[in-house]
């Protein structure tokens, strides 16, 4: 069956499972530039890999604690689609995230450091090093660049940055970071084989996503994905058009041109749209 090293479910089955913690350690070592063991690392509760019920409410992204001194919370979100707003989106997240814990009569030197990872499946800064795919944001002074906090860091992982890169990846010796980019490029031949060489836990994640997308357990949770997101598709369609009901017709099959062009920016497939808004491929496509 065809999949993406990144999609939730594969993504959760490989690095969101106590057993495979020392998969994530290793990742998070690559990100963070510093030696993560397996044994600090504690699962929160909300990333669990879902059953198949319920999978509307399922949260995508993993989050992690680090029992270190000080102690750290870790999150990591994957994203396919550039939703607008992102780096809006990220702060949202982490500030969530930093202060979720923070009940009234507590202290705040006992804030925990909030650490977000986001691997993005699109390019959302310029760089001026044109070979640059991971950066590390804190909030710095203007001038002398002295940081407000340790508590905020961001990292973002821009993997198509990656592959246009391949050429020069192939020639060198890489990085751990740019080792588990190969693999999160969904990227095969000899790449992913000399990336599964110089690093067993890749391998050994390769191994578990392969197994895992044979299983019926996949199939069916894929199955109640893809229901849950056409349910999802049709209550905003029928929504738009109950709100344009008084308007002229053509208003309305401008509205679903409309509404099959955002869904396209959000990727879904052509197929997808077409059974959702009731347009041909040929007015989706155009």
């Amino acid at each position: 069956m065809e999949y993406s090293r990144i999609e939730d479910l594969v993504f959760k089955k490989v690095f969101g499972e106590e057993k495979n913690k020392d998969i994530l350690a290793d990742f998070l070592t690559a990100v963070l530039g510093m030696e993560i063991k397996a044994s600090e690392l504690r699962f929160t509760k909300k990333e669990q890999l879902p059953e198949y019920k319920g999978l509307k409410n399922t949260v995508l992204d993993l989050e992690v604690v680090r029992e270190s001194s000080p102690q750290e919370k870790i999150n990591i979100e994957v994203q396919k689609v550039n939703k607008q707003d992102m780096k809006k989106r990220m702060l949202c997240y982490w500030s969530k995230a930093f202060t979720i814990d923070f009940k009234a009569g507590d202290f705040y030197q006992d804030l925990t450091k909030q650490i977000s990872i986001l691997i993005a499946d699109f390019e959302l800064f310029t760089w001026k090093n044109k070979h640059k795919f991971h950066g590390i944001f804190h909030i710095a002074e203007d001038e002398e660049h002295v940081f407000f906090s340790e508590e905020l860091e961001i990292h973002v992982i821009e993997l198509p940055k990656l592959r246009k890169n391949q050429k020069k990846l192939a020639s060198k010796k890489m990085t751990l970071l740019e080792l588990w980019g190969v693999y999160m490029n969904d990227m095969e031949g000899e790449m992913m084989q000399k990336a599964a060489k110089q690093n067993p836990m890749i391998n050994k994640a390769m191994g578990i996503a392969d197994l895992f997308v044979k299983t019926e357990e996949f199939r069916r949770m894929r199955l109640q994905q893809e229901m849950d997101l056409n349910d999802q598709i049709n209550l905003m369609y029928h929504a738009r058009v109950e709100a344009h009901k008084e308007g002229r017709e053509e208003g309305i099959e401008q509205n679903k041109i409309e509404i099959a062009h955002n869904l396209r920016k959000m990727g879904l497939s052509i197929e997808q749209i077409a059974q959702a808004t009731g347009l041909s491929i040929e007015d989706i496509t155009e």
